[in-house]
């Protein structure tokens, strides 16, 4: 049950808030703030109302208390007061405040605040226990992927046998896959959070090398992927996410088609601080309302049918360019084939 702190040094208020939310709720109650601070501790709330207006810390203190805790940075504050001018509500929130609610305040509204926030938590609780979880799956599987493909590789080229080699070979190729998709996992959770980058001058061509280099193809595949750069700008752009964009997209593109691959990079005609990133490949294209989702991680079309890749590359790719201020887009060519579309801030070289 959702543990909910009611905080007010009125007795009919919290006469009033335990009518309201007890029958669904577990409560705790304190008198003031200090006494607050304390519950906090030992009661653990999901959820606090707070009064403002107490004796001793204000409700304003008792916030900012909270919410420079990493351990209770996850309860859910309400600040409850008769202030109602705007610059209070201002205040409340620059506090660390997560909602306001002015007195007199409506019962049912109350009860619909505390259950929404109440969901609020519980899913970002569980968004945090599925990236510790992955983090950790992904720290304890590289000791054992490396030692598995280590050894596959000895192997491989010790036996002699066509057949064993060959299935020693599909060994390590299946260990190198799965090493490969939990490492994007966690590449994607740590992303997510991200808000800040160290964003510098780039070179596009290098960047574009290190991605072939880091996909690992073959000469076949070599041949049907090129550049075509026309822009004379760099970009500004963390130098790893731009090899990682650039990566995700061209073995995206490669995987849907049997014939050439183009990266082309131009300057952008409606705004020349960016310039354009496309990557068109000449396969079958997407059923329009697939395009819906393109960018949503995880989201597949038909999971029973569904045979490899995670639907995670390119929400990679569009998480990192939201990072560096940019837009991404996709659509079926009218001759046939698909193209992304990426907008990205270049450094005008004087």
């Amino acid at each position: 049950m959702t543990k909910v702190l009611i905080v007010d040094d009125d007795e009919r208020n919290v006469r009033i808030l335990r009518e309201i939310l007890g029958d669904e709720f577990d409560l705790s109650y304190a008198i003031d703030g200090e006494h607050a601070l304390s519950v906090v501790e030992v009661f653990r709330p999901d959820i606090i109302l707070l009064d403002i207006m107490m004796p001793g810390i204000s409700g304003i203190e008792v916030c900012k208390k909270i919410k420079s805790s990493l351990a209770n940075k996850n309860i859910k504050v309400i600040l409850v007061s008769g202030m109602s001018m705007i610059e209070d509500r201002i205040i409340g929130y620059e506090s660390g405040a997560d909602d306001y609610v002015v007195k007199p305040f409506d019962d049912g509204e109350l009860l619909a605040k505390v259950r929404v926030y109440a969901r609020l938590k519980f899913a970002e609780e569980v968004d945090e226990l599925k990236t510790a979880f992955i983090s950790l799956i992904t720290h304890e599987t590289r000791t054992p992927f490396n030692i598995i493909m280590g050894n596959a590789s000895m192997l491989v080229k010790m036996e002699e046998d066509e057949d064993k080699r060959s299935g020693l070979q599909d060994i390590y190729i299946a260990a190198d896959m799965l090493h490969k998709k939990i490492e994007k996992i966690l590449f994607f959770s740590g992303l997510v959070t991200q808000e800040d980058i160290d964003k510098r001058p780039c070179s596009i061509f290098e960047a574009y090398e290190t991605a072939l280099a880091s996909l690992g193809l073959n000469e076949s595949q070599l041949k049907r992927v090129t550049l075509s750069d026309d822009c004379d700008d760099v970009i500004k752009a963390d130098p790893v996410m731009l090899q990682k964009l650039l990566e995700y997209l061209i073995d995206n593109a490669l995987r849907y088609t049997d014939a050439e691959v183009s990266v082309c990079v131009l300057p952008d005609e409606q705004n020349s601080d960016y310039c354009l990133i496309q990557v068109k490949d000449q396969g079958k294209g997407l059923p329009e309302h697939e395009l819906i989702n393109l960018f949503s991680a995880f989201h597949k079309e038909d999971l029973l049918s569904h045979t490899e890749g995670l639907g995670i590359s390119l929400a990679l790719c569009k998480r990192i360019v939201e990072l560096h201020d940019g837009a991404i887009s996709a659509r079926n060519l009218e001759d046939g084939g698909f193209i992304i579309n990426v907008h990205l801030p270049v450094e005008h070289i004087q």
